[in-house]
């Protein structure tokens, strides 16, 4: 059994634990494996070859998701609570709901009874049981870690939590198949949708959406709004995820918020091996240099990860590949209590080997809160090789539709799509998109989805 905490004081914590036909990812979960002989396959040969023929491994989730690989089919899935899921030599075995008595008997073959103690475990309290050596402290937990969730002590409380998350695993959906380590860097674009408040009667503003695929951890990152001659806000997250700052907003020239930084509220939809994707707020108060009141209280959105390099997509170039990716979108409807979030669904096709590498059929559907917001049969391309190789534009030819609430044609004053291509051989795609409609439409979201 294993149990991999979070603690405060590091920015990241992963684990992964390596069997003969399995390596298992994972990042502030708790899970169980178990490699045992292969039914079927007698222990023939000698070495790591009859290691490797003689065992499969069995991955049991408990709390969060873990990632399991298979070293013979080259794949990756994701076991979720009330899950498992076996490997062997042959590779992967579907993912299937937990019988509750092999979950329940793997927890009494691996934990502590209640009340039982060994030399060097740990006692209800945290203490060892063991009398500290001269000029030593008693153990203690880890700086910055906290009780609950974050830190776990004491035997009986690890097995009760551990059954807890069983019985809330077990009745919870064997569907999912999203894999769930994390990328390492933070590398792609957000979007904002400013409010101001002239006194008592909020109205919307400006629609701000990043132009290029940016590096969150090491630079201020921008989003513009063309329809007031590109100026910019700007967002501070190379303290992510402790602190992220909005640290610029520009209005009409010369005009600009005078009171900042302000501390960005942000929270994450979901994530996959190589991408993060969320929404944030910024709902306080804040002066403009016109004497007006403005706030971001209508979502932003944002998708960040390993974006794909230069190198790998001229590799994915001379492969030729053609892909088709599918996932999923979110949205938000301006309005003056706060918005009308939306969800939805996102598909697109790109073609790695045309000289351009053209993004074609990209559709993108959301709807929530009596509004809506359609792209769909729009055609892109990735409009610099050199500088932001993975980074494409939307629309670039007029093949195509976009709808807000039925609003469509020349009664879209501005609309946008810009997104990059994520993993080392191009496993998914992600970005952020915004519409204005006449009379008074706004949205904005992201979309992010795998081959």
């Amino acid at each position: 059994m294993f149990y991999v905490i979070r603690l405060f004081g590091f920015r990241r914590v992963e684990t992964s634990v390596n069997t003969p036909t399995a390596i298992v990812g994972v990042r502030g979960t708790q899970f169980g494996v178990e490699v045992l002989p292969q039914a079927g396959l007698p222990p023939e040969g000698s070495g790591e070859a009859k290691t490797l023929a003689a065992t499969q491994t069995r991955v049991f989730g408990f709390h969060g998701q873990v990632s399991v690989y298979s070293h013979a089919a080259g794949k990756t899935l994701a076991v979720g609570p009330g899950q498992d899921l076996r490997v062997d030599a042959a590779g992967l075995a579907p993912i299937q709901r937990t019988d509750p008595g092999d979950a329940q008997g793997f927890i009494s073959d691996t934990a502590l009874p209640q009340g039982a103690e060994e030399e060097g475990s740990q006692e209800p309290g945290g203490s060892s049981g063991k009398t500290p050596a001269p000029g030593t402290q008693p153990d203690e937990p880890e700086e910055g870690a906290t009780d609950g969730e974050d830190q776990l002590t004491g035997t009986a409380s690890l097995t009760t939590l551990v059954q807890d998350q069983v019985n809330i695993g077990i009745q919870q959906s064997a569907a999912s198949l999203t894999v769930t380590s994390r990328p390492t860097r933070h590398w792609g674009y957000y979007s904002g949708m400013l409010t101001m408040d002239p006194g008592g009667s909020p109205q919307f503003s400006y629609l701000y959406l990043s132009e290029v695929v940016q590096d969150f951890d090491d630079m201020i990152a921008e989003a513009k709004d063309p329809l007031i001659g590109g100026r910019r806000i700007a967002v501070d997250a190379t303290a992510y995820p402790d602190t992220v700052q909005l640290t610029e907003v520009e209005l009409p020239f010369p005009e600009l918020v005078v009171d900042l930084p302000k501390k960005i509220n942000h929270t994450e939809i979901g994530f996959n091996p190589y991408q993060e994707w969320g929404y944030w707020k910024q709902p306080i108060d804040m002066l403009g240099s016109d004497g007006f009141i403005y706030r971001f209280d209508n979502r932003g959105y944002y998708v960040v990860g390993d974006h794909t390099t230069a190198d790998q997509m001229s590799a994915l170039h001379a492969l030729n590949l053609k892909a088709d990716y599918s996932g999923t979108a979110h949205g938000t409807f301006w309005t003056a209590d706060g918005g009308r979030n939306m969800s939805g669904n996102f598909k697109a096709s790109i073609d790695f080997g045309a000289a351009t590498r053209q993004v074609t059929d990209f559709n993108l559907s959301v709807s929530g809160g009596g509004h809506w917001v359609k792209i769909s049969g729009v055609e892109g391309a990735f409009t610099d090789p050199v500088y932001n190789p993975g980074h494409f534009v939307l629309p670039t030819t007029t093949k195509g539709t976009w709808e807000i609430d039925g609003v469509t044609g020349g009664a879209i004053s501005d609309k946008r799509v810009f997104g990059a291509v994520y993993g080392a051989q191009g496993e998914a795609v992600g970005g952020v998109w915004k519409i204005d409609g006449s009379p008074d439409k706004h949205a904005t979201g992201m979309f992010q989805g795998t081959r």
